[in-house]
């Protein structure tokens, strides 16, 4: 596991998304995490929308289900789902700004938003039919509870769908103090663990793995699109002066982590895998 160098709470990683809120939507849009890009992929929205339905599908979501999106930020994923498939979806996150834009939406019929700590709120047990975490995992500093605790509210046979970076046995060999580590405190990313710790923590909350694939050759695209959409964001004038930050600082911040995660895919640091997990039945 790499371990940030300095602590950080939840309510500094949702500053942290607050700070860069504009910046993201400006760059990105509504979806806040990586796309799944093939030869034929020709947009963003494409790329965002291929990764959804891919991930999602793992869920065998059904017209009654009840969904959670952990990290949902402005519960877009959770407004397609429902959209697709009429499923009733709950989003948390822990941005204030992206809480009160999602929570504003005009098209959040049959989605729910929470702002908070995930770990923190307290859900019936069971809740859900299926768990979705998208790229939200890593900012948890407690991920054996988070396991637990994703255990305790799924259903009987309902899974936890997750993407996230993992860290190669190479990566955090060679990579750990001049890469791999700046790159967790500057992106606010409490821990990096490998997919082995992952599926043991898994196992002992009485989750079994269906499936873990490595994504990356396919992801890491984004980045280097982020980085040159950042790139011709910095000297714009769409930041006014009462903001926080300098203008065009936001996007140069983006711009700077999307070239510490690319060098990362690059030298095989880290990887971005699809990890599927199904609750247990309970014995008879």
């Amino acid at each position: 596991m790499i371990v940030a160098p300095e602590s950080m709470t939840p309510q500094e990683i949702g500053d942290y998304y607050d700070q860069l809120d504009l910046a993201y939507r400006l760059l990105w849009g509504c979806h806040l995490h990586h796309g799944y890009w093939t030869r034929q992929t020709r947009s963003v929205d494409a790329a965002v929308t291929r990764l959804i339905d891919l991930t999602t599908d793992w869920l065998r979501i059904r017209k009654t289900d009840r969904l959670l999106d952990i990290g949902c930020g402005y519960g877009a994923t959770g407004r397609y789902l429902n959209h697709r498939f009429s499923c009733h979806v709950t989003g948390i996150t822990v941005s204030r700004h992206q809480f009160d834009l999602g929570r504003d939406s005009r098209e959040a019929g049959g989605v729910q938003l929470r702002f908070g700590d995930y770990l923190n709120w307290i859900f019936p047990k069971p809740s859900f039919d299926g768990v979705l975490a998208l790229e939200s995992f890593s900012h948890f500093a407690n991920k054996k509870w988070f396991f637990q605790k994703v255990s305790t509210e799924l259903k009987p046979g309902a899974r936890l769908v997750m993407t996230d970076l993992v860290v190669t046995p190479t990566g955090a060999d060679r990579c750990r103090k001049w890469l791999l580590q700046p790159l967790c405190q500057t992106a606010r990313i409490p821990s990096l663990a490998m997919a082995t710790e992952l599926h043991r923590w898994a196992q002992r909350a009485g989750l079994k793995t269906i499936i873990t694939e490595d994504l990356t050759p396919h992801v890491r695209r984004t980045w280097s699109h982020l980085f040159l959409r950042s790139l011709r964001h910095i000297p714009s004038g769409f930041f006014k002066a009462r903001e926080s930050l300098p203008v065009g600082s936001r996007e140069l911040a983006v711009g700077l982590n999307a070239i510490r995660l690319w060098l990362a895919y690059r030298m095989g640091a880290v990887e971005y895998r699809l990890h599927v997990y199904e609750k247990n039945d309970p014995p008879l």
